[in-house]
């Protein structure tokens, strides 16, 4: 009965597959913590950032926390993003983990433009300036049987706009069901509580967007191939519509060489693997093609993970 239902899922993510449809949200610019909506690790969006339902590593703490639950060993994990205009995307994580009392993870997230063209009201040239953004989280992941991971996250959040600053948080909540590593369902709910609080005269305070993004992720009829499928949902949007994301995965050698694709804002994400696994030891070489948020030619991701 399992693998019926499988394969018939599996059919469904074929056909939305061959619509060909934009895929991609807007990245939230001008929106209150717009620099956490940009997606993290190089598998993931390589995977054309459809991860929700099968992030088991450090990345889960952006992804969805109850992924941890299933995160049996030390993992540490870096992205570096090589993006235009001297923008900054970056992110490092570890986990922790305890046999009978769950997944810690930590994460740190970077974002920023540097050499900014400041002009004032009359379009005259008053210098540069820079926009740094950064939150570092604390997450936990527990399981509940054998299939289910709940978790959630936390983070503190920093920016410096110019002579401003805003300090703040947000807290974020998930679930992951993994059933024998053949079929996930996953979801969390971002900024489910928030603040932002900036040192202007009117010391601004905003409360960030909630946001909402459920997965499936497939390993159809035990072979070495992984489809996954998100659907996405802002709050205090114009366009109120649900956005899809889908992606494959494909282990050319087992545990050794992967290719990965993905359509994203109607656009190809592209990525691969190499890396080495034993019982006690392995690391992984990540990379990603995507198009640029901003549509200012593509970005490129390489991602290096350890594990012991």
């Amino acid at each position: 009965m399992l693998k019926k239902f499988i394969f018939g899922i599996t059919l469904s993510l074929i056909g939305v597959f061959s619509l060909g449809t934009p895929l991609f949200a807007t990245n939230g610019a001008g929106l209150p913590g717009a620099f956490l909506r940009n997606p993290v690790g190089a598998r993931a969006n390589g995977m054309g950032s459809a991860f929700t339902a099968i992030a088991q590593d450090p990345s889960a703490c952006w992804w969805n926390p109850g992924g941890l639950a299933f995160v049996d060993r030390f993992q540490l994990s870096v992205m570096y993003s090589m993006m235009s205009m001297d923008r900054l995307h970056n992110f490092a994580g570890i986990s922790l983990t305890s046999e009978n009392s769950g997944t810690l993870g930590i994460h740190l997230l970077q974002f920023g433009v540097a050499d900014i063209d400041g002009r004032d009201a009359n379009g005259v040239h008053t210098g540069y300036f820079d926009d740094n953004e950064m939150a570092v989280g604390l997450s936990y992941g527990v399981k509940i049987g054998s299939y289910l991971g709940i978790g959630a996250t936390g983070k503190y959040l920093m920016q410096s706009l110019s002579d401003y600053e805003a300090k703040g948080y947000s807290i974020d909540a998930g679930f992951l069901l993994n059933v024998r590593d053949e079929f996930y369902i996953g979801f969390i709910a971002k900024n489910i509580i928030s603040s932002l609080q900036w040192n202007s005269e009117s010391n601004l305070n905003e409360a960030l967007p909630k946001i909402y993004r459920a997965g499936i992720g497939i390993r159809p009829l035990a072979l070495p191939l992984l489809l996954t499928l998100d659907a996405l949902k802002y709050e205090r949007e114009k366009d109120k519509k649900v956005t899809l994301f889908g992606g494959c995965e494909v282990w050319i050698v087992p545990d050794i060489l992967a290719l990965r694709g993905g359509l994203a804002n109607g656009d190809l994400t592209t990525g691969a693997s190499i890396g080495w696994q034993s019982k006690k030891f392995g690391f992984r070489l990540d990379y990603a093609y995507l198009p640029d948020v901003l549509e200012q030619g593509s970005t490129s991701q390489i991602q290096f993970g350890i594990e012991f």
